[in-house]
């Protein structure tokens, strides 16, 4: 029951697919610099190369389940998929690996374990493009096989020992992770790009220098505007179904019924008392809040605490919100904002950090195109 509540939970907040985020910065002026040297923007300087690239189309692949494109676009890559860094990679080894894993029994249903493949791919950065932390220069990227039909097994474990990519890079604790769906930048042995898709935002690239490609992420990861609005805090302050809300601890904690076909569970909720709002409806006075946290991690909440967070509002008649230490920030009595256990990424307000609450809700109203 607690795996039902914490994606009955996370389903409150956004509907964003990929895997992973990203993990704890550095706090130190080092942070987001990788290790070795970044990309360099003159092709007489960049002699990247890699294989004869073979003539395929990420739409020819067979997936086994219903599969939704999220990215058609550079900006799409960011701005609709958690991107924590875009490199330049040439696979030096990849390996298959299947790991079972035993479900819970839900009440009297026994469920079924689960089985799932996946291709671990040693990798060596040859360029950080762009990334929010440090990045080594080897590292093993993990392509999660689930998706494809595993008669397809020539196109689906894409990365090839040997090739040259271009790639967007998700990471969440220490794992890295790439899970390509409809474009694949390959350089090719001329330092071409083939894009290998039928999106133009992508294939637009195919045939041209990969430098090209360079820099038009650059243009983008470079102008801050640009990331805010792509951010997380960027998204969801621009959603018709999120309200951004300063908040104030209204209740102690209280369970709460919730019947799930056969089963019914109580879960942890409090109310909290609405201080300030960007919205696009009036919102209530008093919203009750579930309270969702990984393992035995819990706070401490006291009545008359502040805190910012992103309610659900689809349902006018059902404002709806979660509290967990990844989607809330305290507000300090100074009105600085702090992350639950001190976290700097994995939080929807990670693009914000160094501001008031004030100066965040006079950032969401521009970005909200509020006066």
């Amino acid at each position: 029951m607690k795996r039902l509540l914490k994606c009955f939970c996370l389903l409150l907040a956004v509907t964003v697919a990929f895997a992973a985020c990203s993990l704890f910065a550095p706090e130190d002026e080092n942070a987001g610099v990788a290790e070795h040297p970044t990309a360099l923007l003159n092709n007489e300087q960049n002699n990247i190369r890699g294989l004869a690239t073979r003539d395929f189309k990420m739409s020819e692949v067979e997936y086994q389940c219903i599969t939704f494109f999220w990215a058609f676009t550079l900006d799409d890559l960011f701005k609709r998929v958690n991107t924590d860094a875009f490199l330049t990679i040439k696979v030096l080894d990849t390996k298959l690996r299947r790991e079972t894993k035993h479900n819970e029994s839900i009440g009297d249903i026994k469920v079924e374990d689960s089985i799932y493949e996946y291709q671990d791919v040693q990798v060596e950065v040859l360029q950080t493009i762009w990334a929010k932390k440090a990045i080594p220069e080897s590292l093993t990227l993990t392509q999660n096989l689930f998706y494809y039909h595993v008669n397809d097994s020539e196109n689906i474990r894409h990365l090839r020992k040997g090739g040259v990519y271009v790639l967007p890079i998700g990471e969440y604790k220490g794992e890295y992770t790439f899970n390509p769906l409809g474009y694949l930048f390959e350089i090719d042995d001329k330092g071409k790009i083939n894009s290998h898709s039928d999106f133009k935002g992508f294939s637009k690239f195919d045939g041209n220098d990969y430098i090209k490609l360079v820099n038009a992420i650059k243009k983008i990861t470079e102008n801050p505007e640009t990331m805010l609005r792509y951010s997380s805090f960027g998204r969801f302050v621009q959603s018709s179904h999120l309200a951004l809300i300063e908040f104030e601890i209204a209740s102690e904690v209280y369970k709460k019924k919730f019947v799930h076909d056969i089963i019914t569970d109580y879960y942890d909720f409090l109310d909290v008392r609405v201080l300030n709002s960007v919205s696009d409806i009036k919102l209530p006075k008093i919203i009750p809040v579930g309270l969702s946290f990984n393992g035995e991690d819990t706070f401490d909440f006291t009545i008359g605490d502040r805190g910012l967070i992103f309610v659900n509002i689809e349902e006018i008649n059902e404002i709806r919100g979660s509290i967990n230490e990844y989607n809330f920030v305290h507000v300090q009595p100074d009105g600085t904002i702090k992350p639950p256990y001190g976290n700097l990424m994995y939080n929807d307000f990670e693009h914000v950090l160094d501001l008031t609450a004030e100066q965040i809700f006079v950032t969401a109203k521009r970005l909200k195109g509020l006066k």
